[in-house]
């Protein structure tokens, strides 16, 4: 979570979805989260998506700089997907989305984010 002031969340226009010079922009060219490895390029989340089920898209980008770095697409299911697929991969909140969760209401946490491995389950009683 200490990490996501490390970052500056704007909101994106919709119209992001439809234009195709936005797309190309992936990521930029001074990233260096090296251990952010598998990574969805913007246009390949945009378009994973019905237009329709997303509610808004937040650009992610250091504070020190400008250029967008990760993508956060808030859907209207509740659920969200960020281009660093820390969700999916490590079945971890990342901390892009703590820092949309602070720039937004329409970002909530939920427990169904959280991957039930992370879970302390209780031992059956072996009497």
């Amino acid at each position: 979570m200490e990490l996501a002031f490390s970052y500056d969340a704007r909101p994106l226009d919709k119209s992001y979805i439809n234009n195709k010079d936005s797309h190309d922009l992936s990521f930029a060219n001074d990233f260096i989260e090296k251990q952010e490895v598998q990574q969805l390029s913007f246009q390949q989340l945009l378009l994973s998506y019905d237009q329709k089920e997303i509610k808004s898209l937040w650009g992610i980008s250091y504070l020190i700089s400008s250029d967008t770095h990760h993508l956060v697409i808030l859907l209207d299911n509740g659920m969200y997907k960020c281009s660093c697929m820390s969700l999916i991969n490590r079945g971890t909140v990342c901390r892009h989305y703590f820092c949309v969760m602070l720039q937004t209401s329409q970002a909530q946490f939920h427990i169904g984010f959280l991957n039930p491995r992370w879970f302390v389950e209780t031992s059956p009683d072996l009497r």
